[in-house]
């Protein structure tokens, strides 16, 4: 039974002498349990900000890129007895803030301007998949910009495991795209940098989302003068 949440604001890292970092299971007598899904994303902002429960899937939204080292940014739905994550589903491209379950529908608010494909602002409706099995996805990896803060040019470095075509797009917290700095560049497997000027930007936060090999990440970047 899944029935406790820890969030990055509260730094619970550990219940009852267990591993639970942000997401934590008790069972019917109040006791926690061994079950773990390890998250990931940036450490600094890492947080998980709602739950809820249906038959043997746990969804949850927040801010961070996925679990057990597969990805699934700000949702995932996760098999309740074994942590693994199920889907298919389209994710969004922002932090999600609540979710709600409702007559075999998702429900998803948050700071996102996409959700896979569509662009839908704030708020979405997923449509639960009829058969829910483990999802595998060849990860890449994105770095955080560099500066950070950023007041004239940020540098975004990636690796590929594999050559992929790459879109690399930056988006002001509105869902509003930006800058498009690569749009379907194939690029080979290895390290690799774009570079993003932001002068005459507004200071603020953005955020910038690097597509590839059917996969999105985002992460976020300061703007200042």
């Amino acid at each position: 039974m899944i029935g406790a949440m820890a969030r990055d604001r509260v730094q619970v890292l550990r219940a009852a002498g267990l591993p639970q970092a942000r997401i934590a299971a008790i069972d019917a007598s109040g006791k926690v349990t061994s079950w773990a899904t390890p998250i990931y994303g940036p450490e600094r902002d890492l947080e998980v900000n709602a739950l809820a429960a249906r038959d043997s899937t746990v969804y949850v939204g927040g801010y961070f890129s996925g679990f057990n080292l597969l990805t699934s940014e700000y949702f995932a739905a996760l098999d309740a007895g074994t942590g693994a994550i199920r889907g298919p589903y389209f994710c969004p491209d922002g932090v999600v803030s609540a979710l709600a379950l409702s007559e075999g529908k998702i429900y998803l608010a948050g700071g996102f301007g996409r959700v896979g494909p569509w662009p839908v602002v704030g708020f979405a409706a997923l449509t639960a998949p009829p058969r829910s099995g483990p999802v595998v996805i060849r990860k890449f990896e994105l770095a955080q910009s560099v500066p950070n803060p950023v007041s004239a040019e940020a540098v975004i470095g990636y690796t590929l495991p594999a050559t992929m075509a790459v879109t690399l797009t930056v988006f002001d917290l509105q869902g509003r795209a930006r800058a498009r700095v690569l749009a379907g560049v194939p690029q080979s497997a290895g390290p690799h940098q774009a570079s993003v000027s932001t002068a005459g930007w507004r200071p603020g936060v953005y955020l910038y989302r690097l597509e590839a090999g059917g996969a999105s990440a985002t992460r976020k970047m300061l703007v200042v003068k």
